[in-house]
């Protein structure tokens, strides 16, 4: 238990930081020094390690300068492959030598090897690392190795049925993600099936047990072959790009190797690899690749045999084998993966237990395809294509099941009810203290239910009469509610007429004072006639931009008699009641826009206990246009809380640092339910948690209410 015992107290001292870190060290000696007295002296010289580490791995200066969110020119160097954001150290900064060396992200797509310089904005980061780089730069390839010789070629000869399923191919086999689409990336995300399209401890497992297989037709001198099989997992992590799950699985794969004639504690192996990552880069602590990489080995090798045993009874062995790993696994993670999604991923042990067969076969092509892709790229690419057909099998899987109902569930008890939950569970399934687990576990399930069922009362009358803001359930589309001293603002009607009908009577709505269609989508005008329905327009705002579409002329024409029509641009403002109201995009004329989205609506509302802001579905390009245009005034004072309600249904396109700058309190998004573009985004959804904001979706919470002391209610999912 030593080893465990390190390596947990490691990460929770540089997970929690401090004064709760000096808690968890403390109560880690106590343990030893009353049950496991040979470890103390190792525990010691890992915390001090462990502190000496940590101290090297923090630069104040740089810190500084990411909270200002400064622009410096800086020499940055990718540490791994990366898409939308790249790990990478900084080797140089403006002014400030004491900031080489600090690890964190860039905004961008890089090569592991490759370097950027150029002038860039240093935001801090709120998940991974010191800092995130934003900006171009002039890049320098990486020096040409046979390894990125063998990469490039292996993707150059990359042929599938599909570009979908090469694109799995190129992931499980050399974890290149470059090829993924965002739609498949998403699906994958909700059915917890991305660990399909990363390079893992499977991989390491294939790369050393081939060639240590292969060189005993050779020579039955196990050191030669455990050289050489090391020598060909050093080379295989260097192709892929070397990510945090890659080398905790190559660690783990080396020990297991050197140690096997010895007899090696699967989990000792485990927890010694976590240790020394983590007193090589305590960044790894915070790090969601590292903790689902690390907890899904664990639940495999403590629970997954037990969880066998009581399935080979009623099960053939094979399925129950199948089962028993893919459970054991997705328990085990669930905590993280409910942080990542913010809610229970409905279908991913079905989804796990369907994909897990064909795993095999697309890495062991995929890898073989490598080998022979510069000597031989013909039949490198023909083994991709073959790697392909078994490839699509896993892309039909996702786009079917993530088009079924409620593939996420709202888990209430949080985190910690989660890892109660979990803990329970495994205590009871291992028969280990079984009615301590019984009981965490039925506590968890209790509580749940008994919370359901109290939304499910409040669902029925979860309106209160002072209400100031109400985000209407129009499914996939916006409708927004502002009332103050009795007068109200719409902003955008949904598609169908029905919804905003339906919550605009139920809201005791009979006069609109002022209307805003933001821009001409279908998802936010179309249901303009449940608006009109009975009821009076005071004023309607539309966007400049320019939009022939048939959906202009017929909203106008639904408009004409019944409400003034006003093109609304940076200027336009009023009062609603005691609310002031602003338009920060677009300009009058909407000539900076590209595209209906960019050329929405976006306005700040303030009362005089909240600041608003409703985004429409204005994207990264117009964001960053409101930062340039408005400056700090987006960054409202901290005496009064901040909604926002977020862009584009919670796409991927925003502006990171604009939320993560607001750092908003509520965050509403309008969603529908199963829709087919992936909203809300694991990438939104991600930098909206590591800033704090409670999030509030239309499709797992209903119509969402806002009251002028912030307190919210919702109408109980749906």
């Amino acid at each position: 238990m030593t080893t465990p015992l390190i390596a947990l107290t490691l990460w929770l001292q540089f997970l929690i930081g401090p004064p709760v870190a000096l808690i968890v060290a403390i109560v880690a000696v106590l343990i030893c020094v009353f049950w496991y007295r040979k470890a103390l002296v190792l525990l010691a010289i890992s915390l001090v390690i462990g502190q000496i580490t940590l101290t090297s791995h923090s630069h104040t200066e740089l810190r500084a300068i990411a909270a200002e969110f400064q622009f410096r020119n800086v020499t940055l160097e990718a540490l791994q492959t990366g898409e939308k954001l790249t790990k990478v150290k900084l080797v140089g900064v403006e002014e400030c030598q004491s900031c080489a060396g600090a690890v964190g992200q860039y905004g961008g797509a890089l090569r592991s090897g490759e370097t950027i310089r150029g002038s860039m904005m240093i935001r801090p980061s709120f998940g991974y690392g010191e800092f995130v780089a934003k900006g171009r730069g002039l890049v320098s390839k990486a020096p040409v190795v046979p390894v990125s010789l063998i990469r490039q070629t292996f993707l150059d000869n990359l042929k599938g049925i599909s570009n979908e399923s090469k694109a799995l191919v190129a992931g499980l086999a050399i974890g290149d993600t470059s090829l993924l689409s965002q739609q498949l990336n998403d699906e994958l995300k909700k059915l917890s099936l991305t660990h399909l399209n990363a390079v893992s401890g499977a991989n390491c497992a294939i790369v050393v047990g081939a060639v240590f297989w292969l060189l005993g037709f050779a020579t039955k001198r196990r050191n030669v072959r455990v050289i050489a099989s090391l020598a060909a997992l050093a080379g295989y992590v260097s192709l892929v790009g070397g990510g945090s799950s890659v080398i905790r699985a190559a660690i783990m794969a080396a020990i297991v190797l050197v140690l096997l004639d010895r007899g090696v504690w699967p989990v000792a192996a485990l927890s010694a690899t976590v240790a020394l990552m983590l007193l090589y880069d305590p960044n790894y602590a915070i790090d969601y690749g590292f903790a689902l990489s690390v907890f899904a080995t664990a639940g495999i090798l403590v629970l997954a045999p037990s969880l066998n045993e009581r399935m080979v009874a009623r099960l053939p062995k094979p399925l129950a084998l199948a089962l028993s790993v893919t459970v054991a696994a997705q328990l085990w993670c669930m905590p993280v993966l409910l942080n990542l999604q913010g809610g229970v991923p409905t279908y991913a042990v079905l989804a796990n237990l369907l994909a897990e067969p064909v795993v095999a076969v697309i890495t062991v092509l995929g890898i073989a395809s490598a080998v022979f892709a510069v000597p031989m790229p013909l039949v490198a690419g023909g083994l991709t294509w073959l790697a392909s057909l078994p490839a699509q099998w896993i892309v039909a899987i996702a786009h079917w099941l993530s088009k079924l109902p409620a593939v996420t569930l709202s888990w209430h008890t949080g985190v910690l009810g989660m890892v109660v939950g979990v803990a329970g569970l495994s205590l009871w399934v291992l028969q280990k203290a079984k009615r301590l687990g019984s009981i965490a576990l039925v506590t968890v399930l209790v509580i749940e239910v008994v919370w359901s069922g109290a939304l499910a009362v409040r669902s029925a009358s979860w309106l209160a009469g002072d209400w100031q803001i109400v985000n209407c359930n129009v499914g996939q589309g916006d409708g927004l509610v502002i009332r103050s001293e009795g007068q109200i603002a719409v902003v955008d009607v949904g598609r169908e007429v029905q919804p905003i009908n339906e919550c605009l009577h139920s809201l005791g709505v009979h006069e609109i004072n002022l209307l805003v269609l933001t821009h001409f989508d279908a998802d936010h005008i179309a249901g303009l006639p449940g608006a009109l329905d009975g009821r009076i327009v005071d004023q309607t705002l539309i966007t400049p931009w320019p939009d022939d579409r048939p959906l202009v002329s017929l909203t106008k024409s639904l408009l004409d008699g019944v409400s003034p029509i006003i093109k609304a641009g940076i200027g336009t403002g009023g009062k609603l009641g005691a609310i002031t109201w602003q338009v920060l995009s677009p300009t009058r004329t909407a000539a900076e826009a590209n595209d209906s989205n960019d050329g929405s609506i976006a306005i700040r509302w303030e009362s005089a206990s909240w600041v608003l802001y409703t985004m429409a579905d204005l994207g990264e390009r117009g964001q960053m246009r409101m930062v340039q245009n408005f400056g700090g005034y987006l960054n409202h004072p901290q005496s009064k809380p901040l909604v926002l309600k977020v862009s584009h249904h919670g796409s991927a396109d925003q502006y990171t640092e604009l939320i993560e700058a607001m750092h908003p309190d509520l965050a509403i998004i309008s969603v529908g339910i199963g829709n087919s573009y992936g909203h809300p985004t694991a990438r939104t959804l991600a930098t909206l948690k590591r800033v704090g904001s409670t999030i509030l979706r239309t499709d797992l919470d209903g119509a969402v209410a806002v009251f002028g002391d912030l307190r919210y209610a919702v109408e109980g999912g749906g």
